[in-house]
C-alpha cells in the first residue's frame, strides 16, 4: 500500500541515474516501496556517495550493463549492505560472495552465451551462490 492508503504499483524502485537526496525523498513521499539506488563505482568517492545515500539499499556496479568487473578492492570501505553487479560469472560469484559479503548479487551478461541466457550458466551460478552461502 502507498502512504496515502491506495494500492501501490511497485514492489521495489531501482534508480540508475545520479539522483540527489531531494529526488529520493520525493519518490519516498509517494510510495512505501523500498528504493535501491545504483552507483557506478570507479573511485573511492563513488563508494562514499553510496554510503551517504538515504536509499534503502545501494547497488554497486561497473556501469550500466557493461558486464565488466570494477576494482572490487574499493568495496572495503562500504559501510552498509549492498548488491554487487558487474562482471559476475558462475566462475567467480562464489569467491566474490565469500570475500566481499554483499547482501545480494545481480548477474546478467555473465549468464549468457552469444547474448542469450544460458540455462547451464544459470544453474552453475545458483550452485556457486548456494555453496558460498553454506561455507
Amino acid at each position: 500500500m502507498a502512504r496515502d492508503g491506495s494500492q501501490g504499483y511497485f514492489d521495489v524502485i531501482q534508480l540508475h541515474g545520479e539522483e540527489d537526496e531531494g529526488y529520493i525523498e520525493r519518490v519516498r513521499s509517494r510510495t512505501d516501496a523500498p528504493i535501491i539506488q545504483a552507483f557506478q563505482v570507479r573511485r573511492e568517492q563513488d563508494v562514499r556517495s553510496a554510503n551517504e545515500s538515504t536509499a534503502d539499499m545501494v547497488l554497486l556496479d561497473s556501469g550500466q550493463g557493461t558486464g565488466r568487473e570494477f576494482d572490487w578492492s574499493l568495496l572495503a570501505s562500504v559501510e552498509r549492505p549492498y548488491i554487487l553487479a558487474g562482471g559476475l560469472t558462475p566462475e567467480n560469484v562464489g569467491q566474490v560472495i565469500r570475500e566481499l559479503h554483499p547482501w545480494g548479487v545481480d548477474m546478467s551478461s555473465g549468464l549468457e552465451t552469444d547474448r542469450v541466457k544460458d540455462p547451464e550458466k544459470i544453474r552453475a551460478a545458483v550452485a556457486a551462490v548456494r555453496s558460498a552461502n553454506n561455507a
